[in-house]
């Protein structure tokens, strides 16, 4: 029976008091899997002094399940599914289990696909968490420990379809991060949140700047080489302050990974809006400053490999006449207007 058939032969059993989208599994050993990830099931059992897990397969091998507890696994997997943007009029048939990763599907009523998959860490040292696949957006979310049915957004990683940038947005209380990927190109930008926030603000809500979209968009229409000093003016452009002193610490790389390696070509670091450091590269030459005035200047750059590289004492600056040197100093400068 096709999915479409499903949704018309359940249409008249879809009348709803409660206000969460609704589930119906196809398989009774996914409706395990994921009761027990919601802890509505047990997934170990105390006997003789040993810790046995339970698997989703014991369960239905013993006993099954409950209509009280099929009921339950239901209305809080529709409370799941809401919160990560499921109307709460849709119908949700969740199917294909994969028992090797817990990797799932989720289809509605218009025939759109979710790829889902739970993640339990069996040490129980970091929190479950769920993965799910909008396409060209694919959110991390953690099972809360202490609200029943609570998700919190850990992270999402956006796919551009056009030129294959990837732009992961980490979130916490204190950090706003992004790093873009493509092909072993990468960059990180890591802004530190203002100290004079409200306390309650600071320990309640996520750290966010003043135009992420912006951002995001600016970010995945890029292409590499990136040039730093067009990144920091479009960074400016979407805090929430163009006053650079209230962060505690703007950071942003450009660096290159090739299995193990990774090799910063060009960075700035700013702290309460002082430069403490940058590096920059243009073509084969890199000059690197920091601010206790030490530099360096490096010829023949390759990948993992400088040549000819020489240093420059802080007195020698002024007879350094070199254009990359300078281009250091400009960037400098416009940094601190």
């Amino acid at each position: 029976m096709g999915l479409l058939n499903i949704f018309k032969k359940n249409d008249n059993k879809l009348r709803r008091v409660k206000n969460e989208p609704k589930v119906i599994f196809k398989n009774m050993e996914l409706q395990i899997v994921i009761g027990q990830w919601l802890g509505v099931l047990p997934t170990v059992n105390f006997n003789e002094h040993l810790f046995q897990n339970i698997d989703s397969g014991t369960i239905l091998k013993n006993n099954g399940l409950t209509k009280s507890q099929k009921e339950k696994i239901d209305f809080l997997f529709g409370q799941i599914l809401k919160q990560i943007g499921v109307s709460e009029n849709e119908v949700c048939i969740v199917t294909d289990l994969k028992q090797n990763n817990f990797c799932f599907k989720v289809y509605l009523k218009n025939g759109r696909c979710l790829n889902m998959q739970i993640v339990v860490d069996e040490n129980k040292e970091f929190l479950s968490e769920l993965k799910v696949d909008w396409g060209k957006k694919i959110e991390t979310y953690f099972l809360s420990v202490t609200k029943l049915a609570s998700l919190n957004l850990q992270c999402y990683e956006l796919i551009s379809s056009i030129n294959g940038n990837k732009c992961l947005r980490n979130f916490s209380l204190d950090l706003a991060s992004f790093n873009l990927e493509n092909n072993g190109n990468n960059l990180s930008i890591v802004v530190t949140r203002p100290e004079n926030e409200e306390l309650q603000k600071r320990l309640a809500v996520i750290f966010r700047l003043g135009d992420e979209k912006e951002l995001e968009r600016y970010l995945l229409e890029a292409s590499f080489p990136l040039v730093i000093d067009d990144v920091i003016k479009k960074l400016r452009e979407c805090l929430s302050s163009n006053d650079l002193s209230v962060y505690p610490r703007i950071s942003i790389r450009i660096f290159k990974k090739d299995k193990e390696k990774v090799l910063v070509t060009d960075l700035i670091e700013i702290k309460y809006g002082k430069v403490i450091k940058v590096k920059k590269t243009q073509g084969s030459k890199t000059v690197s400053w920091d601010i206790n005035g030490s530099w360096s200047y490096h010829e023949d750059f390759a990948f993992g490999l400088e040549k000819n590289g020489c240093q420059i004492k802080p007195q020698e600056i002024f007879d350094f006449n070199s254009s990359e040197v300078e281009m250091i100093r400009k960037l400098i400068r416009d940094l601190m207007k």
